[in-house]
């Protein structure tokens, strides 16, 4: 796949560019666990049993995602002073989880553990057979850098500072968004980079 920045792309390419996280006016989210500001987030909450239930008895735990909560709102993409529209709904997006936290029993959890418990109606466990849950949390920051794969089209940009000249081309901007034929995929794994 070819590397790409934002001002050499093509309308209607698909492309690996690489840029940081820049809020999109004030839309930001607030992570559900942390509280850390971000325009996306993913938050797991993960059951570590005792494995007393199998046959035959091993000892080893069984782990279980019991709920994944996830939420976007559309961002800025910054390369090299040139921006885009990320909209994110539909994308397929990758970022590290970063944020960890337990509680072996609903008496322990933290209220923001006890919310997204609340939230999925994840209160009446089998507490009995809980060795503990693992809330992780992962999110794109503002600041952050990412990896974005996809194709964007040209649309008017509403920031760009002009002369003021009525022979003056308009200033575009891309928005990037998923498609039928092609998933737009962000990615906040150092690897990438």
């Amino acid at each position: 796949m070819k590397e790409s920045t934002l001002a050499e792309l093509p309308e209607d390419t698909i492309a690996r560019l690489k840029g940081t996280v820049v809020p999109l006016g004030d839309r930001l989210l607030t992570a559900p666990l942390s509280g850390r500001p971000c325009v996306f987030y993913s938050a797991a909450v993960i059951l570590n049993q005792h494995a007393v239930t199998r046959e035959p008895f091993t000892g080893m735990a069984l782990d279980d995602v019991l709920v994944t909560e996830e939420s976007c709102v559309p961002f800025l993409f910054e390369d090299g002073g040139h921006h885009a529209v990320i909209e994110g709904r539909g994308a397929k997006i990758s970022c590290a989880y970063d944020h960890r936290s337990e509680s072996k029993a609903l008496f322990d959890a933290t209220p923001a553990e006890h919310a997204i418990l609340e939230r999925n109606n994840l209160l009446e466990q089998d507490w009995w057979n809980t060795r503990s849950l693992e809330y992780v949390e992962g999110i794109l920051a503002p600041g952050e850098p990412i990896v974005l794969v996809g194709g964007g089209t040209r649309e008017p940009d509403p920031d760009a500072q002009g002369s003021g000249g009525y022979r003056e081309a308009s200033r575009t901007r891309f928005r990037f968004t998923s498609t039928k034929r092609f998933q737009l995929v962000i990615s906040d794994d150092p690897k990438a980079q």
